[in-house]
């Protein structure tokens, strides 16, 4: 059975793997470490036309910013 504290889905959530992308990040695992516990939620999710669950990793809209800001890349320039 899973350990799900429901009051995170009510929060912004955002893939690991779009996140990880965005800031050019090539260890979606590894970034993962740095986040903390409660910020992130790993869901098993069986996608139509699939026949295997995946594993897909969520950050809190609170980690999202932390992530980012972290991030070596520039994201904005003028």
């Amino acid at each position: 059975m899973y350990n799900i504290d429901f009051k995170i889905l009510k929060r912004l959530l955002a893939l690991a793997k779009d996140v990880a992308e965005w800031i050019e990040h090539n260890q979606v695992a590894r970034m993962m470490e740095m986040v903390d516990e409660v910020e992130k939620l790993v869901v098993k999710i069986l996608l139509p036309g699939y026949i295997q669950v995946r594993e897909h990793s969520f950050l809190t809209e609170d980690e999202l910013y932390e992530v980012l800001m972290q991030s070596r890349k520039l994201l904005y320039s003028n």
